[in-house]
């Protein structure tokens, strides 16, 4: 299965909203990471991509009540009014929210699965501890194959270790469906190789390799234009320096090359004309940032 967002919003409260202008699309055989700050909007996002939450603007593809048909959203479903093992978890969600009838002898091959990882299918989840209870419904979950699969929290409940075996599992099983991973950025890239990556920041979704204080910074350019308050926006970030503000034009210094052509790219696209005053290197004379100046343009804002 396919999935697509196209310029959706939404938010809890009239104008405040939490995802703004944010495109993405995802589709069996490329695995898709997406990283952000605690309170960046990914729970929302996990619930709009599984159809729980309906965009306000934009567009969802498939529509949302065909999504909640054919998605699993993990860890939601680790919520249970009752002792179930792993099997009957499987069951549940293959006869309730897929609409789909267990094979024969699958329990067996489930067990069998699972055992692999390490994890005893038929004991009652509530006498798994935390870690092994997250690794069975991520293993059960991958075996379903549900044709779109968002987990929240990819790798915070795993020690180092086991991230690299849940990446594991997720690299085994992305041809068989689409699957999205959200969690906070990892203190090593190495758990996260071999996925397609983004992160998510100001309510938008953003190249990764754009340092984060330059993604806060373009993120809110695209959703308000030019800021009112310029000094607040750039205050405390160290990678952008604020030298001037007088709409429509902003003088910054960017300190790290991380992501510039990403960032000035985006902004171009958006109606903003951007020009390069100046060019920092570093000793290894590699290009280390420069002075800009960007200029919100009339299809800007």
């Amino acid at each position: 299965m396919e999935l697509r967002l196209t310029h959706a919003e939404f938010g809890y409260q009239p104008g405040r909203p939490v995802l703004v202008n944010l495109s993405l699309s995802v589709e069996p055989g490329d695995p898709f990471f997406v990283a952000g700050q605690a309170g960046s909007g990914k729970s929302t996002l996990a619930k709009l991509l599984t159809g729980a939450l309906i965009p306000q603007r934009g567009a969802v593809n498939p529509r949302p009540e065909e999504l909640r048909q054919r998605s699993i959203l993990l860890p939601l479903l680790e919520i249970s009014p009752q002792p179930l093992t792993l099997l009957d978890y499987v069951e549940f969600l293959a006869r309730h929210l897929l609409t789909r009838p267990t094979r024969r002898g699958w329990r067996r091959k489930l067990s069998d699965f699972l055992d692999g990882y390490g994890v005893t299918a038929n004991r009652p989840t509530t006498t798994l501890g935390a870690t092994e209870l997250r690794l069975g419904l991520l293993a059960s979950l991958i075996w379903l194959s549900p044709p779109l699969l968002v987990v929240d929290d990819f790798l915070r409940p795993f020690p180092p270790p086991l991230r690299v075996r849940a990446l594991e599992l997720v690299r085994e099983a992305s041809s068989r469906m689409a699957i999205v991973l959200l969690d906070t950025f990892p203190e090593s890239d190495r758990f996260v190789e071999g996925l397609r990556r983004a992160q998510l920041a100001g309510g938008t979704i953003l190249p990764y390799q754009v340092h984060r204080g330059i993604a806060l910074v373009l993120s809110l350019l695209l959703r308000g234009g030019f800021p009112e308050r310029p000094k607040l926006l750039f205050r405390g970030l160290e990678e952008v320096e604020l030298l001037s503000a007088e709409a429509p034009l902003l003088v910054v210094k960017v300190l790290s090359p991380l992501g510039l052509s990403s960032l000035f790219g985006r902004l171009t696209e958006e109606g903003y004309e951007v020009r390069e005053v100046s060019t920092l290197h570093d000793e290894a004379e590699l290009a280390g940032g420069g002075t800009f100046q960007i200029k919100q343009g009339p299809s800007a804002g």
